[in-house]
């Protein structure tokens, strides 16, 4: 019995975790860790399901959910496993909108297509996607959708949108180098990125027609951020200009490998990530430096609300970096992270300091997440005064405890053309 007791300890520890997460509210954070769980979950499997399958399975999970909304605990589980079957249907259907030919063996050959991204490469030169418009010795349903081709000479005249034509050789991207590493041949799929390899000599420039739409869309801002890049970089030659173009861009192909090293080593690489760090200190500095130069006027400062307008162009700002610092994964993560930007701002536009607009929010977004929040939550002011009747800690008697958590009485009315008097202040004359 002892040993079955023990094994049995640390099950119970979870079952109370999880517990008291449904206590205090936080039950609806569960669903995304139960969407990602439904991604691993198709990455981990032996084979490729269909599509049909795990549609089917996602949308039967969410049915189930909707007949048992009306029982807490078989709703609780039917909609951890209807999103665990959404996130598996979200990345299959991402899977199959993915696909594009990829090349088959190493080759080379003369491409033709439009600049669709333009980074600088580690060992010097530009490393560019070529969104293919044709690829000679391939026929059309065996030419990759794009292509990475690294050139080493006269590659500063190439810009997005460019329309080019290059000799190259091409391969297949590679695998994991080791087992359960990271597998480039599976980042470029989703990029659909078909092959990988180097140009002979400099990209020639051809007429291909008019340029496709996602690459019209994007070529304003990549322009921009290669001209950020081209200033800072003649302000501050050498590594300095290439942290700083990181740091601003998120283009780190142009530091030295002993410079990697040395940042490596001190714990220092992560910085040149662009996450909540670099975020909080734009959208912070952003927003003291707008409030300081609307206080400058008193009349202004005192009659309009300078803290709003500070929090909106600090969000303004926020939203730039965002686009010229590529927008990558943790960027993005950290631009809609609630205590680096989202809600810490959107509360200054909302006048978060006053206490009836903070419950006014909260209430909104218990009514927002309902029907399914409420099931995974309860009354968090009954279960702290129950917890407490059963183990007061500070000496308090179970008697004050109830005087305590009982409700004040409301206060006395004023009968309807009454004047208003208070018997406690002394009425002037008397």
């Amino acid at each position: 019995m002892s040993a079955l007791s023990h094994r049995d300890e640390p099950t119970s520890a979870v079952a109370k975790s999880f517990d008291r997460e449904l206590d205090e509210g936080r039950g609806f954070l569960w669903l995304p860790v139960a969407f990602g769980a439904g991604i691993l979950i198709y990455f981990g499997l032996p084979f490729e399901p269909s599509s049909v399958t795990v549609i089917s399975l996602a949308l039967a999970a969410t049915l189930l959910a909707v007949v048992c909304r009306h029982q807490a605990g078989l709703f609780r589980l039917t909609i951890i496993l209807a999103f665990v079957a959404a996130g598996a249907a979200t990345i299959k259907l991402h899977t199959d909108i993915a696909f594009a030919p990829k090349l088959q063996q190493e080759l080379s050959a003369i491409v033709s297509g439009w600049v669709a991204k333009r980074e600088t490469a580690a060992r010097g030169g530009v490393r560019v996607v070529l969104r293919v418009a044709k690829m000679d010795d391939l026929s059309s349903d065996k030419t990759p959708y794009a292509v990475r081709i690294t050139f080493r000479a006269k590659s500063e005249a190439i810009a997005v949108g460019d329309a080019i034509e290059v000799t190259a050789r091409l391969r297949p991207p590679n695998g994991p180098v080791i087992p359960g590493g990271y597998d480039f041949a599976r980042t470029a799929y989703y990029e659909r990125i078909g092959a990988v390899g180097f140009a002979y000599g400099a990209a020639r420039p051809t007429d291909l027609g008019s340029v496709p739409l996602s690459i019209r869309i994007m070529e304003p801002l990549e322009r921009l951020r290669q001209i950020i890049a081209a200033r800072v970089i003649a302000a501050l030659p050498g590594d300095r200009g290439r942290v700083a173009t990181a740091l601003i861009t998120g283009d780190r192909g142009g530091i030295s490998e002993s410079t990697q090293d040395a940042m490596r080593a001190s714990g220092l690489g992560h910085i040149l990530a662009i996450s909540g760090l670099h975020m909080a200190l734009i959208s912070g500095a952003a927003f003291w430096m707008i409030r300081a130069l609307l206080a400058i006027s008193p009349g202004l400062a005192q009659r309009r609300p300078i803290k709003k307008w500070a929090a909106i162009g600090a969000l303004l700002v926020a939203t730039f970096y965002l686009g010229i610092s590529g927008a990558h994964v943790a960027t993005q993560r950290a631009y809609v992270n609630a205590h680096d930007i989202g809600v810490e701002l959107r509360e200054v536009y909302v006048d978060r300091n006053t206490d009836d607009s903070k419950h006014k929010r909260r209430r909104r977004v218990r009514q927002a997440r309902a029907p399914w929040h409420a099931l995974f939550s309860v009354n968090t002011h009954r279960f702290s005064r129950r917890r407490f009747l059963r183990s007061p800690s500070n000496g308090t008697s179970p008697n004050q405890i109830e005087n305590i958590a009982a409700p004040k009485s409301a206060p006395a009315t004023r009968p309807s053309g009454a004047p208003f008097r208070d018997s406690s202040v002394p009425t002037p004359g008397r």
